[in-house]
């Protein structure tokens, strides 16, 4: 989004997470919703306190009529905040992700009149499973693990871990991989350690989603569609039927498309692989 403001194009951002929007620097765009990344008074919100399906659609489908716009990213947020309340196949939650298909229905038939030059994705940033009854995981609660930890954060089923100054990494590992609930492990840099759950389990954080959770490698799947009536369009559905697309793979396929350069991208342009595999 910021290459393509960069390079001159128009764009749009509709945010159904405005603390996701100012993360993403997203709230700094001249047409952005809500703006200035501040929800406006009266707006709907959900338990969490972000605004609902409902009330980000009106924002979604008049940005969608703008014909000038070169580039529009959506973001629905309610099907999160309902998935880890009430779990994600709870008809609470089912309620919201009909309720969002309905809207990106409606954005279609919107983008009719653009559609020879529209290429529509819908992606998600997760997959979510039920949390599980089990106790949470601490890893420094641990005898066996005592003095091997100084600082961690989790998340769901991941946890990162900074090890103590001066401890035994392959100890560090030994243990803490061997704790009950832990299904597997990753070194990232020297000592950090990333921690996955088995599916259901959490480690303990100061708040806990009661019903369904993300962070392990049971959740790591995503949603990948792709739509349109662009020329690329089929290349790029041929390509994520081949091999699913990693989440940093659409930077640059996008980039490709609107023209404009992306130098840090370690992403994979789908249109240039699929141009690849067509090559031999």
């Amino acid at each position: 989004m910021h290459a393509a403001r960069g390079a001159g194009l128009r764009t749009a951002v509709v945010m159904g997470d405005q603390k996701l929007q100012r993360v993403l620097r997203l709230d700094e765009m001249e047409r952005s919703w809500p703006p200035a990344g501040s929800v406006p008074e009266g707006t709907e919100l959900d338990a969490h306190g972000y605004p609902t399906n409902a009330a980000i659609r009106p924002r979604v489908l008049e940005a969608a009529a703008n014909r000038d716009l070169d580039l529009l990213f959506v973001d629905f947020n309610e099907i999160d905040t309902l998935g880890h309340d009430f779990g994600p196949g709870a008809p609470e939650t089912l309620q919201s992700i009909r309720a969002a298909d309905a809207i990106v229905g409606e954005l279609l038939e919107t983008l009719g009149p653009n559609w020879d030059r529209t290429v529509l994705a819908v992606v998600s940033d997760h997959d979510m499973i039920r949390r599980l009854p089990f106790p949470t995981i601490d890893p420094a609660a641990s005898r066996d693990c005592s003095g091997l930890v100084e600082d961690w954060i989790a998340d769901g089923g991941a946890a990162w871990l900074r090890l103590a100054s001066g401890a035994d990494a392959h100890m560090a590992i030994s243990h803490l991989a061997a704790l009950e609930g832990v299904e597997a492990w990753r070194w990232r840099e020297p000592n950090i350690l990333l921690l996955l759950a088995a599916p259901g389990r959490v480690f303990a954080a100061p708040w806990i989603p009661a019903g369904g959770i993300h962070g392990s490698l049971s959740t790591d799947r995503t949603l990948a569609v792709v739509g349109g009536g662009h020329p690329a369009v089929p290349d790029i559905a041929a390509s994520i039927v081949a091999r699913p697309p990693r989440l940093r793979d659409w930077s640059p396929t996008f980039a490709r498309l609107l023209d404009i350069e992306l130098p840090d991208s370690d992403g994979i342009d789908l249109l240039e692989e699929s141009e690849l595999r067509t090559a031999g």
